[in-house]
C-alpha cells in the first residue's frame, strides 16, 4: 500500500506545475486561483494536456483556468434545464399512476414490475419521508394518519428516486408515459434519457467536472453518427445534453434558455477549450437546435 500524499503549500502547488511544463504568466495570479478552487479540482482539467508526468508544450495555466470556468458556467445553464424536466416528470408521473391506480397506488406492489422494483421504491421512499419535516409531512401526519397521496408524497423525492419509479414501472405504463413526452419515443429511450439526466443533475449540483469526464452511462437512440469522433462520446457531455434536449418541455425555451447560452459560452471561451473533449461535433449547434 502507498502513503498517502501529504499537503502541499500553495507556493509548492505552483512549482510542481511549473515543473511539469505549464507555462505560469503570474505567480500570484496563479497562487490566488489554487486558493480559491483548489489544486485538487484543478487537477482534473490538466487532464487533457497531459503527457506522461508532464504536459504538452505550450500548455497554459490560463488555458486550464478557462477549461474550469467554461465547466462552472455550462453547470449554471445546464441545471436550470434539469430543473424544467424534473419538475415535469414529477407532474406527468404524479398524474398518470393516481389517474390509472389511485391515490396511493404508489405503495401497492402490484403496479409495479416485480418485487425487487417495488423494494427498491418503497425503502427510498420511506427514508425520504422518515427525514422529511416539512408543512407536507407535517399535514398529512396530523389530518391523514401520515397517508401521503402520490401527488404530495412525489414532492419528497429526489430526482434519481423518480427515475427510479419510472424504471420500476409495467412496461405498459412505461410506454404509455414515454408517449406522453413524444408519441414516436420508445420508452426504453425514455428511461435511458431519464437516468442520463439524474447522471447530469448529480454531477452539477455536485460541482463535478464536465470538462474531459465521461459518465457512467451511455444514452440511447440519439444522433451518435455525428455525435464526434470520440468511441465513447455517448457517455461525453453532448450525448446527456441530447438525452436533455429529447425531454425538456419547451421548445422555444430550450433555444432560449439553453441553447443560446451554450453557443455564447462557446463563442467566449471557444480559444481555450476542444469540443471533443466534451464529445461535441462540429454540427452540434444544428443538432441542438433542430
Amino acid at each position: 500500500m502507498r502513503e498517502l500524499k501529504k499537503p502541499t503549500t500553495y507556493k509548492e502547488q505552483l512549482e510542481k506545475i511549473k515543473s511539469r511544463g505549464c507555462a505560469v504568466t503570474c505567480d500570484v495570479e496563479c497562487i490566488e486561483q489554487l486558493r480559491r478552487i483548489g489544486y485538487y479540482r484543478l487537477t482534473g482539467y490538466f487532464l487533457p494536456f497531459k503527457e506522461g508526468e508532464r504536459y504538452r508544450d505550450r500548455t497554459s495555466f490560463t488555458q486550464v483556468l478557462s477549461a474550469y470556468e467554461f465547466d462552472r458556467k455550462m453547470h449554471s445553464i445546464l441545471s436550470l434545464a434539469i430543473e424544467e424536466i424534473e419538475v415535469q416528470l414529477r407532474s406527468t408521473l404524479s398524474y398518470f399512476h393516481a389517474h390509472k391506480y389511485g391515490e396511493e397506488g404508489y405503495i401497492n406492489l402490484a403496479n409495479f414490475s416485480g418485487v425487487h422494483a417495488y423494494t427498491k421504491f418503497i425503502s427510498t421512499f420511506l427514508r425520504a419521508t422518515s427525514k422529511d419535516s416539512s408543512l407536507i409531512v407535517e399535514h398529512h401526519k396530523n389530518h391523514y394518519r401520515n397517508r401521503l397521496p402520490i401527488w404530495a408524497a412525489f414532492e419528497l423525492l429526489s430526482f434519481s428516486a423518480l427515475s427510479r419509479f419510472y424504471c420500476s414501472l409495467k412496461v405498459a405504463d412505461k410506454k404509455a408515459i414515454a408517449k406522453q413526452f413524444d408519441k414516436n419515443y420508445h420508452y426504453k429511450d425514455v428511461e435511458s434519457w431519464i437516468t442520463c439526466c439524474v447522471d447530469l443533475r448529480n454531477a452539477c449540483a455536485h460541482y463535478s467536472r464536465l470538462y474531459y469526464h465521461y459518465f457512467p452511462r451511455e444514452a440511447r437512440n440519439i444522433p451518435a453518427p455525428t455525435l464526434s469522433e470520440d468511441d465513447y462520446a455517448k457517455r461525453r457531455l453532448f450525448a446527456h445534453i441530447c438525452a436533455l434536449q429529447n425531454l425538456y418541455p419547451n421548445t422555444e425555451a430550450w433555444q432560449n434558455e439553453v441553447v443560446n447560452p451554450i453557443a455564447a459560452l462557446i463563442d467566449q471561451y471557444g480559444e481555450h477549450i476542444n469540443l471533443l473533449h466534451i464529445g461535441f461535433p462540429s454540427d452540434w449547434e444544428r443538432i441542438l437546435r433542430s
